[in-house]
């Protein structure tokens, strides 16, 4: 099978999540259930519930069939919204995430906000040949016996002393060609530093730029698929 090789140019990065985290020291997880989501207004009510929903001692799960699903347990609480293709302008973790806040039933001093997204880039029609790849070349030279293993690849950035980035890169193979780039990515906030009346607005400029996150993310992800392209002598 030929395969296409990459080029200097910016690949489409397909969105298949984002999932936002509040981390707390103290959460009732009892109170996220259908009715109460509803209700309140923090999810639409022609929105429909995919069964099962949990809820137990410890940790509830709603989901719902548009992808959203919303979680909790004692010490945090969750907003995921997932698909094979998710369109930007129909991403709707953070306003979740933003209308929980405004009908919270009782205050909670949130002491992180944490970020993950996942996007996968095609390698084109005809994929690109495994050869040419740095996770390859380095999975080469460490053999068990006979055995070249499945290389990953993670990055760690520290950007600030309160935020800081994991990054994740994988390769699916097919007939030794590879098909497709799956990234992911962890942004941890941490909010020692911000005063506790303050944490709930910190909270809230970091969901008005969800979107900047995102492409920030996608940069990584181009930045390492361009890693495949060719070296110019």
């Amino acid at each position: 099978m030929e395969s296409n090789t990459p080029q200097g140019t910016n690949p489409a990065v397909t969105h298949n999540a984002l999932i936002i985290t509040l981390g707390a020291p103290s959460i009732d997880p009892g109170h996220i259930n259908p009715d109460f989501l509803r209700y309140n207004g923090v999810v639409n009510p022609d929105w429909q519930v995919d069964t099962p929903v949990v809820i137990e001692s410890g940790f509830s799960l709603v989901r719902y069939t548009n992808g959203l699903a919303i979680s909790a347990s004692d010490d945090y609480i969750r907003v995921s919204h997932t698909g094979d293709s998710l369109v930007m302008g129909e991403i709707v973790t953070a306003d979740i995430v933003g209308r929980y806040l405004g009908v919270a039933p009782w205050p909670v001093e949130y002491n992180s906000i944490m970020t993950d997204w996942r996007g996968t880039v095609s390698c084109g029609s005809n994929g690109l040949a495994h050869e040419i790849s740095p996770l390859y070349a380095l999975g080469q030279g460490v053999k068990f016996g006979d055995i070249a293993p499945r290389m990953q690849a993670r990055a760690f950035y520290r950007e600030s002393p309160d935020k800081s980035i994991i990054f994740y890169l994988a390769e699916s193979l097919e007939e030794k060609v590879i098909t497709e780039i799956r990234f992911s990515a962890h942004i941890h906030r941490d909010m020692d530093d911000v005063p506790s009346e303050k944490r709930e607005e910190y909270i809230r400029s970091v969901l008005e730029k969800w979107e900047e996150d995102i492409g920030d993310m996608e940069e990584l992800a181009n930045q390492f698929y361009r890693t495949y392209a060719p070296k110019e002598d």
